[in-house]
């Protein structure tokens, strides 16, 4: 009752002091997805935007509040919430998701996984364990499947540090591992990531680690196995887990006891911004990992799954140019279907396929 009569309050102010209202051109007020924005002035754009709304819009429509002014005191962050139900962002100090264009993963109960750029992470902690203004800078992310907040976390213990050196782990993209059991016969839901610190983070979905400024509390972590920041998600197939560092070899990593362990890599490097792995096979056999090669003209490598010092073929091998790519891009993943590679170009798509 109280925020319903402070919002009846700073209605009655907004509109005397300004005279504020709408007027709707081409689309009357409608309770259907839509984005109302101000060329910002200052933090009243939230005010004025919410005073102009009609009533049964402003119950519905979630304002977004500089969370650097709007949750410096308990009344702001009171008003913030209850009155305007509005979503704090965080001033522009916040993470991205971008993960070079990966997409989040799911799990079956459909809660959503991510990873998050470099940005603000709050080292004092709630009662919770949660950053207590929740920024989630430089974390693996474990979001409800509804409503989409955070369940759980986990962000290393010199995540401030990565941050200011523009070390994101959100370069890269989050992959979830299927149940395995460990050395003990517990069946462990993991996911793994690797951004631009060279080091791969393996995380118990089911206690994911949270932040310890005195060490990472996490299910594995393989400092430096990268030799060089990622850019891309990594493949598995095979109980085997494929990564494509920049400027470096592409590298399998077998997996036994739902550990990972180094194995064989690419002679070939790949050049910025590394490579986006893609698996084929014949259920699990002849698998052949597929690796773009950002490069003029770009290339298109396969290796046996197996044992990635084997290289299958590349698309640079063939006489007279036959297989000839144009020019490479970033982060282009190879395509499988219908027994067909498909690889994007800086103009086009070029498909590959088995001569007859």
């Amino acid at each position: 009752m109280l925020a319903k009569l402070t919002g009846w309050l700073l209605l009655g102010i907004v509109r005397l002091l300004t005279g504020a209202q709408a007027r709707w051109y081409g689309c009357p007020p409608k309770a259907e997805q839509r984005i109302y924005f101000a060329n910002h002035q200052s933090h009243a754009d939230l005010v004025m935007i919410w005073a102009a709304l009609p009533e049964e819009l402003r119950s519905i429509t979630r304002p977004i509040a500089a969370k650097d002014y709007w949750t410096k005191s308990d009344f702001k962050r009171w008003i913030t919430t209850a009155v305007f139900n509005a979503a704090p962002n965080s001033g522009g100090g916040g993470p991205a998701i971008w993960m070079s264009g990966g997409g989040p993963a799911a799990d079956a109960s459909g809660d959503v996984y991510l990873l998050t750029a470099n940005g603000a992470f709050e080292t004092t902690l709630d009662a919770r364990g949660f950053p207590n203004r929740a920024d989630f800078g430089n974390s693996f992310l474990r979001l409800s499947g509804g409503a989409l907040t955070a369940l759980d976390y986990f962000s290393m213990s010199n995540t401030v540090a990565e941050s200011a050196a523009d070390q994101d782990l959100g370069s890269g993209g989050i992959l979830l591992l299927p149940d395995l059991q460990d050395s003990g016969g517990v069946v462990r839901h993991l996911a793994v990531g690797a951004g631009k610190d060279t080091n791969i983070y393996v995380v118990d979905r089911d206690s994911m680690g949270k932040f310890s400024a005195s060490g990472n509390n996490i299910w594995q972590e393989l400092p430096g196995a990268l030799g060089g920041g990622i850019w891309s998600t990594p493949a598995y197939y095979n109980s085997t887990l494929y990564y494509g560092p920049v400027a470096g070899n592409l590298k399998a990593f077998t997996i036994s006891a739902a550990k990972l362990t180094a194995a064989s890599s690419s002679s070939a490097t790949f050049n910025y911004p590394g490579t986006s792995p893609t698996v084929s096979a014949n259920g699990s056999g002849s698998g052949i990992v597929w690796a773009h090669e950002n490069s003029d003209p770009a290339v298109l490598h396969a290796y046996d799954a197996s044992d990635l010092s084997h290289e299958l073929y590349n698309s640079s091998q063939a006489a007279g140019g036959r297989d000839k790519l144009g020019p490479g891009n970033k982060f282009i993943a190879p395509m499988i279907a219908d027994g067909k590679v498909f690889v994007g170009t800086q103009s086009g798509v070029t498909v590959f396929g088995l001569l007859n």
